[in-house]
């Protein structure tokens, strides 16, 4: 990749034009005004993990011939992402670390094989972009063949990487959304999930140990919905509908007839909490109710985990999310995963792993990067800004009226101050940022425009200017459905 500011032409999308539009020291034309938003360097809510940024590969997908051209480690250096999930999502479930392959090949059917990303090609890829790995243990084969299996399989990866390799891998999850299927319930899983963790901590008691869960929580878990009388059917069907028969799906969810079930997450905090040192969940949101509602679900999570395990302190990590394949209009993918982030960071998520790094068929756009060819797609340069412009602390910022659009704020060790808005009307909206204390001189500002084409859900625009202005406030205008970076650098230092 050339640059930020730079990118090759691709057929499927329109890239750098000049859509941005400007106005000092006012606009007079809205007989509203515009929106008015005061930004407070001095008044620091909360810090930003810096390994806040991360993403979800497969380790089919990054094979050998993949990343042979090196656009793959570029592209996640370049972002830059901070920490990598391995071996994957559902394929998690199903992978045996050391022999490298998959238990069932016709579950979740996918290419495995010699070019595929073992372990320590995994490694080898965080150290080269600088991120912190996180290994997900299979616990299906707990299932599948027996306890036993899974507890010696999960200690025995520690042993290879933290002893005998010297890895040094700190995060693990135990896991991928057993909450969603119907081999554990929350009182089988949180038995299990002790198994496991008390033989990883006797192998390394440095490493910090994920139980993984629901963002709901009264959520009570596939399982606990299902009768005793139908719950092998149930096992069944899932059997079938992993081998890629995707329509039994609604025939599982038929059978969840269950009144009252009890909440996974309570469950598994009663039996398992002194255990625990992470809280994982999941969340491919809708943007109708659960978008506008993000914080306040997040923060009745984080109630009950600090009421559960009153003993220390558990962070929240959210290890695949993205906005609802049906969840969102086309063209206004990118506005909802630019809140999301800003208000991720506000309910204090520590870190947040974007899914999928390279998706198929109707995920494709959703994706970070294309798998055809491995260049980037408009989510991409969506976390690019945030990314490469997050500063290490949320600061304060108000509006005076509920028309001002979505607006997140942070500030860097420098001073640099980083606002960003998101302007989900079909109509450019008007803009009067205040900056409290000392104004500065300098301010830059980015914008990335979704738009529909025939072959993506949407494209990016993006016009980067720099506008040298010493009075209060700014005022300028946010064109339709975009996301506007305003840089502000304190007046010591240099743009």
């Amino acid at each position: 990749m050339k640059s930020l500011y730079m990118f090759k032409n691709k057929e499927y999308w329109l890239i750098i034009s000049a859509l941005f539009f400007f106005s000092l020291p006012c606009i007079g034309k809205d007989k509203k005004g515009p929106a008015q938003i005061e930004v407070f360097p001095e008044k620091k809510i909360t810090s930003i993990n810096p390994n806040f940024f991360g993403t979800c590969p497969s380790f089919f997908n990054l094979s050998s011939r993949r990343m042979a051209d090196g656009k793959v480690a570029r592209h996640l250096k370049n972002l830059p992402i901070r920490v990598l999930r391995f071996p994957g999502g559902t394929d998690s479930d199903n992978y045996l670390w050391d022999a490298h392959r998959v238990h069932d090949p016709n579950r979740w059917p996918a290419y495995q094989g010699p070019e595929s990303m073992d372990t320590d090609r995994f490694i080898s890829l965080c150290r080269q972009i600088n991120a912190e790995p996180l290994m997900v243990v299979n616990t299906e084969i707990a299932f599948f063949e027996n306890p036993k299996r899974s507890v010696e399989l999960a200690a025995d990866w520690v042993h290879y990487c933290n002893i005998e390799k010297n890895y040094n891998i700190k995060y693990w999850e135990i896991g991928n959304e057993p909450y969603f299927h119907t081999r554990f319930n929350a009182k089988e899983y949180a038995r299990l999930f002790i198994k496991i963790a008390k033989a990883m901590k006797a192998v390394d008691p440095d490493i910090k140990i994920a139980a993984v869960g629901n963002w709901n929580i009264d959520y009570p878990g596939r399982k606990a919905m299902i009768s005793s009388k139908n719950l092998e059917k149930a096992q069944r069907l899932e059997v079938k509908y992993e081998n890629g028969n995707w329509d039994l799906y609604d025939k599982i969810h038929e059978l969840e007839t269950v009144e009252n079930p009890p909440k996974w997450w309570s469950n598994v905090f009663d039996i398992a909490g002194p255990h625990i040192d992470i809280v994982s969940v999941h969340w491919y949101f809708n943007t109708r109710y659960q978008l506008p509602n993000m914080q306040k679900k997040l923060n009745r999570l984080k109630n009950l985990t600090r009421q559960k395990i009153p003993s220390k302190e558990i962070p929240i990590i959210i290890t695949e999310w993205n906005v609802h394949k049906q969840g969102v209009k086309k063209n206004r993918r990118l506005l909802a995963l630019a809140k999301a982030i800003g208000k991720f960071i506000d309910s204090d998520v520590q870190m947040a792993f974007y899914w999928p790094l390279f998706g198929f068929g109707n995920h494709h756009p959703r994706s970070l990067l294309d798998h055809r060819d491995n260049s980037t797609l408009p989510n991409y340069e969506l976390l690019h800004l945030f990314s490469k412009n997050m500063g290490t602390h949320r600061i304060q910022s108000t509006a005076a009226s509920e028309n001002a659009p979505y607006h997140f704020a942070s500030i860097a060790r420098k001073k640099q101050i980083s606002v960003f808005l998101v302007n989900s009307k079909e109509k450019s909206q008007k803009i009067s940022l205040v900056l409290q204390g000392s104004p500065a001189k300098n301010y830059q500002l980015t914008t990335l425009i979704a738009r529909n084409t025939p072959k993506l859900h949407f494209d990016t625009r993006k016009r980067t200017m720099t506008l040298k202005y010493s009075r209060s406030p700014l005022t300028f205008e946010l064109p339709p459905l975009s996301i506007t970076l305003v840089k502000i650098p304190s007046p010591e230092v240099d743009p």
